[in-house]
């Protein structure tokens, strides 16, 4: 049996036992690290070279970002369900993500990551109703997957653009991702912040690319009108976490166009996404610990935090400058990648546009929470130490992250790009053969 299908298969087991032992957190928490660790220590396998391919990468970063969520999350009474889920939502993932499983157990992976995505959304219907709408665009992307096993031609080529829109948001499915970020509990929605994007890059990369010239119009139109909607909406926002969620869609934006106009580097443009995923994971840990405390209205609630929280301050400025494209982190690599690669004129003025917004925007919820006046009636109480220490990591990986696509070779120049994909891709003109659509494998001979 496979090794990843073999821990995914002990995740979900792992899962399956911390909903039962939920009055016991603090254990649940500690088997969770075990677990994690385990995961992501197994495919850093010397023997295995898989994970110095794009695929395997990102199963690094995923089980480091699960390992990282689950360390974040306090000892509290549902921290298990949190845990249970972030535990199951990764091994979902890593059973997609490996490329040597077979076809019929991918799709089925990403086919139970999408329903406990819906279930995770429903069951917090009840407190929020922004939930019942991410539950809504969740149920189309797994109707959306199981009709692309039985369509063809450029409706085939729809369905799964839409399922990769809902991942990688794409208006008008913006509002699941930004629910699924504002209502999922615990530490989940700063898991999910980085797992949906990079689900939906090698969705992407594995079935869309290159895209087919039908659907590039509209594509095009629908990331700059999703852009500028972003924005509108990213200023009107409230609460914060909403507000880190329509940054991101305003940057994921830059990503579809550049996917889409076939401009630069297709990969460089992934590892953007992956750069973008990573600071929003970083910015809804430190919001975790401030609810988990305060409350859900923090920026109205909480300012002047500078003085009185210094380890929390830092490590949040630190944060709001990886995501605002600021060197030395690796999104400002990455977009100065998409930039200097790219071979269309009005590219890289709107990348350098919706940066700029997106700087102005994270900036200036820097300033309201950190350097406004503190209040006297509220006990400031700083992150505790080993709170720091998944920060730091994730902060670390922020600096190093931005040198992997000219690390390796294997990630530069993938050999063949639809091998593995769970969903069989689309034949061209220059390739016309048939490709199974159940069972085996997808590759093409």
């Amino acid at each position: 049996m496979d090794l990843t299908l073999s821990l995914s298969m002990l995740a979900i087991v792992f899962a399956t036992i911390g909903l039962v032992w939920h009055r016991q957190p603090q254990q649940v928490k500690l088997t969770g690290l075990i677990v994690s660790a385990c995961i992501f220590l197994s495919l850093l396998n010397p023997a295995d070279r898989n994970w110095s391919s794009q695929s395997g990468i990102l199963s690094l970063f995923v089980s480091a970002s699960a390992f990282l969520s689950i360390l974040s999350q306090q000892p509290r009474q549902q921290a298990a369900h949190s845990i249970a889920s972030i535990v199951m939502l990764c091994s979902f993932s890593l059973a997609y993500l490996d490329e040597r499983t077979v076809q019929p157990m991918r799709a089925i992976s990403l086919a139970l990551l999408l329903i406990t995505l819906i279930f995770l959304a429903v069951s917090r219907g009840k407190t929020k109703s922004i939930a019942n709408c991410t539950a809504v665009f969740f149920s189309i992307a797994f109707l959306c997957f199981a009709a692309s096993f039985l369509a063809s031609g450029i409706v085939k080529s729809i369905l799964i653009l839409v399922v990769a829109a809902v991942f990688l948001p794409l208006l008008p499915f913006h509002a699941g991702f930004v629910g699924s970020l504002s209502c999922l509990p615990g530490t989940v929605r700063a898991f999910g912040a980085f797992v949906l994007p990079c689900l939906g890059w090698q969705i992407i990369a594995t079935n869309l690319m290159p895209f087919p010239d039908p659907i590039v119009s509209t594509v095009i139109a629908l990331s700059i009108c999703g852009g500028l909607l972003s924005t509108i909406r990213a200023i009107a926002q409230i609460d914060i976490d909403q507000t880190f969620a329509s940054v991101g869609t305003i940057l994921f934006s830059l990503a579809w166009l550049n996917f889409v106009a076939k401009s630069g580097s297709a990969e460089a443009t992934g590892w953007y996404v992956v750069s973008v995923a990573l600071a929003l994971n970083g910015l809804l840990l430190c919001t975790y610990h401030l609810r988990d405390k305060y409350g859900d209205n923090l920026r109205d609630n909480l300012p002047g935090l500078d003085q009185t929280m210094p380890r929390l301050s830092l490590v949040f400025r630190l944060l709001i400058m990886a995501c605002a494209g600021f060197p030395p982190f690796a999104l400002f690599v990455m977009t100065m990648s998409m930039m200097l690669t790219s071979n269309q004129v009005y590219i890289p003025i709107w990348i350098v546009l919706i940066s700029m917004i997106c700087s102005l925007l994270l900036v200036s919820v820097m300033q309201q929470l950190l350097f406004g006046k503190r209040r006297a009636d509220l006990i400031y109480e700083d992150i505790r130490k080993g709170d720091v220490v998944a920060l730091a990591i994730l902060i670390l990986l922020l600096f190093t992250s931005g040198a992997i696509p000219y690390t390796f070779d294997s990630v530069r120049k993938p050999e063949g790009a639809y091998r593995g994909s769970a969903i069989p891709p689309l034949p061209t003109k220059s390739m016309q053969v048939p490709v199974s659509l159940t069972g085996g494998d997808s590759t093409l001979c």
